[in-house]
């Protein structure tokens, strides 16, 4: 008899908190766990924004994982796989101005993954629906504590214990506390574009180029072994080179083993922005 093609039956996890989702997404990925991020049903979401799908046959082995790491969820209930059709559009959120005067009208909340230099916070992706690039010399000027490169054009700057990195068309930020701090985080950006192109005839661009990083920043995302194989003694002493430009990060051996393939993405990418 010929096998027909029956819908795959689907699952979906509520999460206590945000931190929670994060810690499963990053380790259900590892399992090779076909998942799916996706908006929790109205009635907890005073609990969690988003929640995960995944296919039912899957369900031990997802109870598992999430035990054996003490990962707290509100439950797993079965779910109509139609709704998934409606995933990208629905787990997507949108900074939006409605005056078609600004410079910047929206800013769309693209990736949220788990923050590799602090574990208790996320790291975020969004896309400008704007270029801005011509924006980020006045910036530059503006904020005192901003890293401009020019090659890209990037900023990157300190908001806090946040370290976010203005392209273009996107922002990159890492060590946000939630979902919320992230969209508030995103609306305090567009205001900050729009003001500074409404006021940028008084203001003198500046495409100076200044490191900033500090290098335990730095340090935050290195393997932390002080195996001593880049030639210095310990971890913190190599982020010391690094941005001090007498070192590079490919002597980091560790970093290229899988284990360290998203530290060593993060970093590279961070650097990237900055011009090493």
């Amino acid at each position: 008899m010929a096998a027909t093609n029956m819908p795959i039956e689907n699952e979906i996890v509520i999460f206590t908190s945000t931190h929670h989702l994060i810690h499963a997404e990053y380790k259900l990925k590892k399992s090779n766990v076909p998942i799916t991020l996706y908006p929790v049903p109205p009635e907890f979401k005073e609990m969690c924004l988003t929640a995960i799908t995944f296919p039912a046959q899957f369900k031990g082995e997802v109870e598992k994982i999430l035990k054996g790491n003490q990962i707290e969820i509100k439950g797993i209930y079965p779910f109509d796989t139609s709704k998934l059709q409606r995933t990208e559009e629905l787990v997507k959120a949108k900074v939006e101005e409605t005056s078609d005067a600004v410079f910047l009208k929206r800013i769309l909340l693209q990736k949220v993954e788990m923050c590799i230099a602090d574990p208790d916070k996320i790291r975020i992706f969004a896309d400008f629906s704007d270029d801005v690039s011509e924006i980020l010399p006045y910036l530059n000027s503006k904020l005192p504590n901003a890293s401009y490169n020019d090659d890209g054009p990037t900023l990157t700057f300190m908001r806090g214990p946040t370290l976010i990195t203005i392209y273009g068309k996107k922002i990159a930020a890492a060590k946000v506390d939630d979902e919320n701090g992230a969209v508030l985080l995103l609306e305090w950006i567009r205001d900050l574009v729009n003001e500074t192109f409404e006021n940028k005839d008084s203001i003198e661009a500046s495409c100076k180029r200044t490191v900033r990083l500090n290098p335990i920043e730095l340090y935050k995302y290195l393997p932390k072994t002080n195996c001593e194989q880049c030639g210095e003694l310990t971890c913190l002493a190599f982020a010391v080179g690094v941005l001090s430009g007498e070192a590079e990060i490919a002597q980091c051996s560790p970093l290229l083993q899988p284990e360290f393939a998203e530290n060593n993405e993060a970093l590279y990418q961070l650097l990237d922005a900055l011009g090493f």
